[in-house]
């Protein structure tokens, strides 16, 4: 037969200072729970290990130890009754409530302590009041002298059951600041005191168990109404969750990508959780409505992204996002005005697509040498363009082609011929006729530039 090995147990006691079979086994699962209680019985009939039985129920519980570690397990029994009673102070609790406030302030003993728990109600120094709740036996724990408290809670219970007719476990625990499984247990008393009504109206699969509803008597139809009304509304917070969770590593992409800022992300991820939530989207494209919100952030932070940049990015038909840009805009009660992008916004981020090609790195070095333009200088002579242009000349103009001809322009009078036509186009993520277009408006009557610098 299979014999534990003495040392192991040893270890083990002397590692934990107690333990039950079960916390023997978790602690070393070298031996099975039989061979470690077998190995116990023999240790203890040599007098190497000592034990505490515990009466819960009808079955006794053991804990070993080691003898010379008898003044301190009883200590530490000590501290687990007075934490009981400590918890008990200001509110009664459920056996849940208990298990999981030791497991939490003694995670390696706290099957021990609710050993020390239920020897404390045994003793009468903690109330019970137990129940049978169709074939489950239920408890509610007290402090005697504080039987008031749970008296009262009841009476509040019942009030609030009456006075909405039909009541949830969470209802009654948001009302009461209570846990829920005090909120359950207490309504569950109720219905088994019979003064109101408890139905099964489904099943939570997240909890792998039964849903109830309580209600007062006459009204379970009701309860099942709202019961139902509850699940579709979960459902549908749960498919927006889905959503949000799909999208965010999407913009988290786009943004890394677009060498972004990434609070667009969380810019981005906001709108469309207020989109998802007006039901904007029925009978439209989720799709279109998340990007459209990337698009809507980069304009709220000036980021100077192009509708065109995203939309070939997410695979969206072109022209999509600024056709629903507007309506977002409008039903998530944006500030239109701050929205409305300053072609400044665009002009670093067309320079910096630019300095991709070797040529143009070449012209516009960092440092300033005779018949060479820094970037920076190029940057600033645009922007002096941009702030010199008449309103009248670009106003309901696509702020990124503005930004391009300016460029261009400014480019021609400093002399970098490497600035073409074509290559400020692509960079600013427009075709070469619409630069064309705007450099005529611009060089008309009323600027310092002639049309022949659009050549």
């Amino acid at each position: 037969m299979e014999r534990p090995s003495t040392e192991a147990i040893v270890k083990a006691l002397q590692e934990l200072e107690m333990a039950t079979y079960g916390s023997l086994r978790l602690f070393d699962r070298t031996y099975s729970s039989d061979t470690y209680k077998n190995g116990l019985k023999s240790l203890e009939a040599k007098g190497q290990v000592k034990k505490i039985v515990f009466h819960v129920g009808k079955s006794p519980h053991h804990v070993w130890l080691l003898p010379w570690y008898e003044d301190d397990v009883n200590e530490k029994i000590r501290e687990f009754e007075n934490s009981a009673v400590k918890h008990l102070e200001t509110s009664p609790a459920t056996a849940r409530q208990i298990r999981d406030y030791f497991k939490e302030l003694f995670p390696a003993h706290h099957y021990v302590a609710y050993l020390a728990f239920h020897k404390l109600v045994r003793d009468g120094l903690i109330g019970r009041l137990t129940f049978n709740d169709q074939g489950s036996a239920m408890a509610l724990y007290f402090l005697p002298e504080k039987k008031s408290v749970l008296d009262d809670l009841l009476l509040r219970s019942l009030d609030h059951v009456r006075h909405s007719k039909v009541v949830f476990s969470k209802d009654l625990s948001d009302s009461l600041m209570i846990s829920r499984s005090l909120a359950f247990t207490l309504l569950s008393y109720l219905a088994h005191q019979n003064t109101i009504s408890k139905l099964k109206v489904g099943w939570n699969y997240l909890r792998n168990k039964p849903a109830f509803a309580f209600c007062q008597k006459g009204y379970e139809r009701e309860a099942v109404a709202r019961y139902k009304k509850m699940l579709a509304k979960g459902n549908k917070e749960s498919r927006h969750r889905a959503v949000l969770e799909h999208y965010r590593p999407k913009f988290e992409a786009a943004c890394r990508e677009m060498n972004a800022n990434p609070s667009l992300v969380d810019l981005a991820s906001g709108y469309l959780e207020r989109v998802m939530k007006s039901q904007w989207t029925k009978g439209r494209e989720v799709r279109v409505a998340a990007w459209t919100g990337l698009l809507i952030a980069c304009k709220t932070l000036r980021e100077g992204i192009t509708a065109g940049e995203i939309e070939r990015h997410a695979g969206v038909g072109r022209g999509k996002l600024l056709a629903c840009s507007k309506e977002l805009t409008e039903l998530l009660k944006l500030d239109v005005p701050g929205l409305y992008p300053d072609p400044n916004d665009y002009v670093e981020r067309i320079v910096s697509n630019m300095m991709v090609y070797e040529p143009i790195r070449d012209r516009l070095r960092t440092n300033h040498t005779e018949g060479h333009v820094t970037e920076q200088e190029l940057l600033n002579e645009t922007k002096k363009v941009i702030s010199s242009l008449p309103r009248t000349k670009v106003f309901g103009k696509r702020p990124e082609s503005i930004a391009a001809a300016a460029l261009y322009l400014t480019s021609r009078t400093l002399g970098i011929e490497e600035v073409t036509q074509e290559l400020v186009s692509v960079a600013s993520d427009i075709t070469q006729v619409t630069l064309r277009n705007i450099l005529k408006v611009i060089c008309e009557n009323g600027t310092n530039f002639r049309r022949k610098e659009i050549r």
